[in-house]
């Protein structure tokens, strides 16, 4: 029986890729005895560019089937509530994370509300706190 393979191939890489994409781990792949070693392809994403390339965007499209199975997993009776919800959050961590933009949380950075400001003179230093109720500061304008 042939032992694992560590010789970098289009037809391994695009194996890993299509993988990766339907939602498998890296490491479940790198368990298959016809697959390369974990740290192996890890190098290949280190050292090759095209390979890296194409395992982001397999990544990605992972982390968008796996949001999309969230569905198939809710609507399923056979599935443990308790199982499901697990199953449920673990798919949406991993795709807030993998697709921040899609799926991650948002945030609200706009400010509302009012701004203080006092203006104190310390040791010939001017230190400011205090209050104010629109976009500009005193000296700003």
């Amino acid at each position: 029986m042939a032992g694992r393979t560590s010789k970098y191939s289009e037809a391994v890489a695009s194996a890993i890729c299509e993988r990766i994409a339907m939602g498998e781990s890296l490491v479940k792949i790198c368990q298959d005895k016809k697959m390369p070693g974990y740290q192996t392809v890890r190098g290949w994403i280190a050292r090759r560019g095209e390979f890296s390339d194409r395992y982001a965007r397999a990544k990605e499209d992972g982390a968008e089937y796996e949001a999309q199975r969230i569905l198939d997993i809710a609507d399923d009776p056979d599935i443990d509530p308790q199982h499901k919800r697990i199953m449920v959050d673990a798919r949406k961590w991993i795709a807030s994370k993998l697709k921040p933009k899609i799926y991650g949380d948002k945030v609200d950075l706009n400010h509302s509300g009012d701004v203080s400001v006092q203006v104190f003179e310390i040791a010939g230093a001017k230190v400011t706190f205090g209050s104010h109720s629109d976009s500009t500061l005193p000296g700003d304008a």
